[in-house]
Parts: structure tokens; sequence; C-alpha cells
């Protein structure tokens, strides 16, 4: 699912002020030195250009062939995506330049500590930077909320060593799109009860005639072997779309919904489920927290592929977890 969101939010700096032991007090021979030191100092560069109004807060310092302290950054991802699992994606300002930091939590269940390490691949972490660099050891956390946290990373390219360590922000509280109606369009009787973080009955969908997705169509089999489900439905009092897409579609039966497809066994039919709040235009410069990716259940397409079951459990980037159940029809 396409969407575009921008960030906003002014990011502030401070400034130091150091006395030199031996001298009385703060006077003109600590002055003057001063004053000199920014004669000879060479004029800083200008920082990397970011989108106007759109820098979050960063404390981030990079060490190796590219040097610098990260303050400010603009994301274009954070959160829970379907098929791909948790990714932050930053544009880091450094002085004179923009590196493009990418973080990647494929099996992303909530919070905590993530490492990058093929030891413990249910708690693996992937990084690079500038989509060169790539992490071969270290760590990212994510904190309560799934909005930032702080990681250290040893990041190798070409013989050289990239070592990123401090704390990271990729999305402000509060974020979140603004209430709607949902689309208009023929509506189809469902049987499908929400659990968990939110509790709903769902009796009706809507599936409009117009692409929700687009470049595939709602309902049905498309491009030969891909099969997409997408609908418009209430869960408590908001409208949500739900979709399911199957990207190697074998006809009826039975097929599972994962957050990757290296989630599943050997031979297992992959599914991508997801979950996303639908609304007007997004708050600005906010990435909606409204996402949620199908992390395990099972989903099912009857014969015509207009109804089948499903059961699938999602996650969003907080942590926190659903579970959508009963027959679907569209």
């Amino acid at each position: 699912m396409r969407r575009t969101v921008l960030l906003s939010l002014l990011a502030g700096s401070a400034c130091s002020f150091v006395c030199l032991a031996g001298v009385a007090g703060c006077g003109s021979p600590a002055a003057h030195l001063s004053a000199r030191r920014r004669r000879t100092a060479a004029p800083p560069l200008p920082a990397g250009a970011l989108p106007s109004g759109a820098a979050l807060p960063q404390s981030l310092v990079l060490q190796g062939p590219i040097r610098g302290e990260v303050r400010s950054a603009y994301a274009t991802a954070c959160g829970v995506y379907a098929g791909t699992g948790f990714s932050a994606v930053l544009d880091l300002s450094l002085p004179g330049r923009v590196e493009t930091l990418r973080l990647a939590l494929p099996n992303y269940g909530g919070p905590g500590r993530y490492s990058v390490s093929r030891a413990d691949p249910v708690q693996s972490a992937s990084a690079s930077l500038q989509g060169a660099y790539a992490a071969r050891s270290g760590w990212v956390n994510v904190a309560a909320g799934g909005m930032g946290g702080t990681l250290s990373l040893s990041l190798k390219e070409a013989g050289q060593t990239e070592t990123l360590a401090g704390s990271w922000s990729c999305s402000m509280p509060a974020a979140g799109h603004s209430t709607s109606q949902p689309p208009t369009g023929p509506v189809h009787s469902e049987a499908l009860i929400a659990s968990g973080a939110i509790q709903a009955q769902v009796d009706q969908a809507v599936v409009p005639g117009t692409d929700l997705v687009g470049g595939a169509p709602n309902c049905g089999v498309f491009s030969g072997s891909r099969f997409n489900l997408a609908m418009s439905l209430v869960l408590a009092g908001q409208p949500y779309i739900l979709r399911v897409y199957v990207p190697q579609y074998q006809g009826q039966g039975w097929y599972y919904p994962a957050l990757t497809p290296a989630d599943l066994p050997v031979n297992s039919s992959f599914a991508a489920a997801e979950l996303s709040l639908q609304g007007g235009a997004s708050q600005v410069g906010r990435i909606p927290g409204d996402l949620w990716g199908g992390v395990g259940g099972d989903f099912s397409v009857l014969a015509g592929t207009e109804g089948g079951r499903m059961f699938i459990r999602f996650v969003n980037r907080a942590g926190d977890s659903l579970i959508l159940s009963g027959a679907w029809s569209c």
C-alpha cells in the first residue's frame, strides 16, 4: 500500500561556554582567546539539507570514513509493515551531506532489544547506511511505543568500518490520521470478530468499485497468480482498510499470514496481511501510528474467490496485538 507521509518538528540546539582554568572569572583574556579561536577556525559546513520543518531530534555519533554528530533526521518510514516487519528509515543530517539509515526488524514482536546476529534469528536486526555500509554486529533497541530507541552498530563496506551509536527517533507521539467516513460502495455481509487491543464485531464491510490499493483489484486474482482482498470495515467506531495479499496464489485453499516469508516453514503458502486506519489527510509531519502488520494465523479462499475464513494476529509498532477472526465475503 502506498502511503505518503510527512514529518514536522522543530529541532533545537544548545551552546556551552567554558572558562579556562587559572583565569580569574571569565574576563577579557578568555574572551580574547575565544575570539581568536573563532577567527582561525574553519567555517562549519552547512547541515545536510532535510525537508523544511521536518527535522526530528537525534543523538547519534558516526565514527569512521563518515564522521560526525547527528542531531536531526527526517523519517520516511516508521512502523510494522506487512511482508517486511518493523522498518525505520531515517535521513540523517550531517555537515554538508545527508546519509540514509535503514533499520529492519523482520521478526518484530514489540519493543525490546534486537541483535545483529545469525545466532538468534528470532530477535534479529539488520541495518545499512546509504545502502552500502551493512551492519555486521551490534544491536538495536526499540523503546516503549515503538517510535525510537537506542542503537550501537558496526557497519562495514569494502574493508572499511563505520560505527554508529546513540539514540534515534522516527516519529512523534499522537501520530495518526484524522477521522473520516468509510468509502461508499457495495456492502457485503461479514462475520468477523476483533479481539485484543481492539474489540469489535464486524457484520458488514464496504468493497468499493475503485481500487483501494493501486494496481490490484479489491477482491480477486490478478497478474496471473496473485490474489488481493481489500475492504473497508469499522473497528471501534473508526474505518480501517483490511488488506490480505497472496503473492503466489494457487487457487482454493489455505494461506498463512506472516511478517516475512522467512517466518514460515518451507513450502508454506505465504500471505501478507495489513490493517491501516483510514482517514483523510494524515496529520502534517507525522507518520501514521495506526498501522498493523499480520504476524501469524491462517487465511482461506473458497471456490469463486469471493469468500473464505481468516484467523489473523496483527501487531503494531508499540507491540499491541489484536486478532481478527471469522468468515469474510467480498
